[in-house]
């Protein structure tokens, strides 16, 4: 071991040392000093007055110096931990829960045959990847940013009623998340939860009796696989503060489902824009401050028009449906299509 003394106050004892040589004096009868370095002292002077060379275990090991001694092997000990501690820590940050997939590493969890869920939640890293949905899926980022591909996966024993839920979440990153089919979708309940504070939500996700996408000052760019289990009805709700939002609705394999849609999309300053199959019936409310409304399609019966300052309304309907869709903004536009 190297141990590290003051500089100015070694060359004072080489000085002293060389004096007590030419004095013939012996190096018994000078105290080792407390604060010197074994790897690069000068020789010690003997009664003869020839220099040896100083080791480490010629150090006094008792006395008030020798306890100094082991005090200070003691303290760069105790240093050397906790450097080690330091560099631990700083190579699991950014790392939570269970697993992490990012830019700079990516470390795969996939559910083990008892456990159908897989959780990634990180800091500062991105997610990227394909991702089975089993029973859930649950990503998580601060900073970073969501792209995945989901596979959509047939349920366990407990039968289609057990809901497959996806989750994303990032509170700085866009988040753009997109089917890897659209077809031969296993029938079950699906549940949706996509939110970003300052983000892009971009993507195809599935409508089903349960999905909501937000966000506060990104847009909202996505479309809808139709995929309800049993009698459940489609719902979906969006928001979003400063930016647009663009929604499409895809048919399914029970597009006749869409007569009992639920559909709310509010924003503040942004323009809405929503398109829907022809199998949509029901009632659609759109409104607007100071921007331009536009509600049109196939079958499509326009009820209100209300344009006076400081407020736009309109009321349409389609066909004889329980659906109903509610679109409003304070300062942008709202375009619905039908068809």
């Amino acid at each position: 071991m190297r141990v590290e003394y003051n500089d100015a106050l070694a060359a004072e004892m080489d000085k002293q040392r060389e004096l007590d040589c030419e004095n013939g004096l012996s190096e018994k009868s000078q105290s080792p000093p407390p604060a010197y370095d074994t790897a690069t002292a000068k020789g010690a002077c003997t009664n003869s007055g020839q220099s040896t060379t100083t080791t480490e275990d010629d150090l006094p090991r008792d006395g008030p110096h020798g306890e100094r001694w082991g005090a200070r092997k003691r303290g760069l000990h105790a240093c050397m931990h906790l450097m080690f501690a330091v560099i631990l820590l700083f190579l699991s940050a950014g790392f939570i829960v269970r697993a992490t997939h990012g830019k700079y590493e990516a470390v795969e969890e996939y559910p083990t045959p008892g456990d159908r869920r897989t959780i990634v939640h990180t800091t500062s890293n991105s997610i990227t990847g394909n991702y089975p949905l089993l029973d859930l899926l649950d990503l998580e980022t601060t900073s970073g940013s969501i792209y995945v591909t989901v596979s959509a996966e047939e349920p366990d024993e407990d039968g289609p009623a057990q809901a497959a839920e996806f989750v994303a979440k990032s509170t700085s990153g866009d988040i753009r998340a997109n089917l890897a089919s659209l077809t031969g979708i296993p029938s079950r309940k699906y549940i949706t939860h996509v939110s970003s504070q300052s983000g892009t939500v971009s993507g195809t996700y599935f409508l089903s009796s349960m999905t909501s996408f937000t966000t506060t000052s990104g847009s909202i760019n996505i479309m809808l696989l139709l995929a309800t289990y049993g009698s459940d009805s489609p719902s979906v709700a969006t928001s979003s503060t400063s930016e647009s939002q663009d929604i499409v609705v895809l048919g399914g394999q029970d597009p006749t489902v869409l007569r009992t849609l639920s559909l709310s999309s509010q924003s503040i300053s942004g323009t809405i824009t929503v398109r829907c199959p022809r199998d949509f019936e029901g009632t659609i409310f759109a409104r607007t401050t100071s921007g331009h409304i536009s509600v049109s399609g196939q079958g499509v019966n326009i009820v209100r028009d209300v344009h006076s300052p400081g407020s736009k309304f309109v009321e349409a309907t389609k066909g004889s449906g329980a659906g109903r869709m509610d679109v409003g903004t304070t300062s942008g536009d709202v375009h619905v299509f039908i068809g």
